[in-house]
């Protein structure tokens, strides 16, 4: 059902040339803003950043440490950005353990 104004409202920038629409003013809907838990879980917010040693060839082992070990490695989460179904996988593979810290 189309929405009923006034017969002299002028057509708005929006509505101009919708049928039945002539002269309304939308609504406007404000998204809510969430935020995201800190934490460790698929949907949480990385409170810091995690990384993994390779060999050399690409192989993941070794602890998740919170720093860059030296030579090659891949960053798994990076802090203030929310984790991913593979960042947790990647977590879980290298068993990673919270400090009571984080």
């Amino acid at each position: 059902m189309a929405a009923k104004t006034p017969a002299d409202a002028p057509p708005t920038p929006v509505t101009d040339g919708i049928v039945g629409m002539a002269g309304a003013v939308p609504s406007t809907v404000r998204p809510q803003q969430y935020t995201s838990r800190v934490g460790w879980e698929v949907g949480d917010v990385a409170p810091a950043d995690t990384y993994q040693r390779l060999d050399t060839v690409g192989v993941p082992y070794g602890d998740i440490t919170h720093t860059h070990p030296s030579g090659h490695a891949q960053q798994i989460t990076t802090a203030g950005c929310v984790i991913t179904a593979w960042a947790r996988e990647a977590l879980t593979d290298g068993e990673f353990e919270p400090a009571v810290e984080d």
